[in-house]
């Protein structure tokens, strides 16, 4: 059985594999994961498909999450 983060981010309450992609800028150690997040970096970005061991979550996207206004 996966650890709980890992059936959090990679499936839906269908049991269907979701996609998520997190994205920092440049050499910030802040990661994104909501695309509605106003700091969501469009360019000059490393992005990657798993939730980060490394650096922090974004609070903007945290708070998204946790209202059910995650895009």
């Amino acid at each position: 059985m996966w650890p709980h983060n890992e059936i959090d981010e990679r499936t839906n309450l269908g049991g269907s594999i979701m996609a998520n992609e997190y994205r920092k800028k440049g050499e910030s150690d802040t990661w994104h994961f909501c695309r509605n997040c106003s700091r969501w970096p469009t360019s000059g970005y490393t992005t990657r498909q798993t939730k980060p061991t490394s650096g922090e979550l974004c609070n903007e996207c945290k708070a998204k999450e946790r209202d059910g206004n995650c895009r």
